[in-house]
């Protein structure tokens, strides 16, 4: 039978161990949600200087892609985190903003969207 609904997404973050990665990781599926820095969720100015390391730990104990979340809120960071290895970004208070702040909000959400996602597509 196939499970429907919400699934509980494992992070893992700066601080978690290696074994504990490795547990989590090897029971990814779909991705591993991967936390940018220590602390709470939210747009922040600047990504962590630690983000390379994170993101190759992380790596190191999956065989599914990688998303980085926490921070990310512009295309520019985006980009950061695509060149520091990540396979995707995760933005939640981002949209939640442009939503609430827009006249109209799917097509202010839409633009975002588009603008992250070719933050992360490679340099050509």
């Amino acid at each position: 039978m196939r499970r429907r609904g919400p699934r509980a997404r494992p992070l893992v973050a700066p601080t978690t161990t290696p074994e504990r990665m490795a547990a989590i990781g090897a029971r990814a599926r779909g991705f591993l949600y991967t936390v940018s820095v220590v602390g709470t969720t939210g747009e922040r100015s600047a990504l962590s200087s630690q983000l390379e390391q994170v993101i190759s730990r992380a790596k190191a104990c999956t065989s599914a892609p990688v998303a980085l979340g926490f921070g990310i809120g512009t295309p520019e960071q985006a980009s950061q985190a695509a060149d520091a290895g990540a396979d995707g970004v995760i933005v939640g208070t981002r949209i939640v903003r442009e939503a609430a702040e827009s006249a109209d909000p799917a097509a202010a959400v839409g633009a975002l969207v588009g603008a992250l996602a070719a933050g992360l597509a490679p340099a050509r």
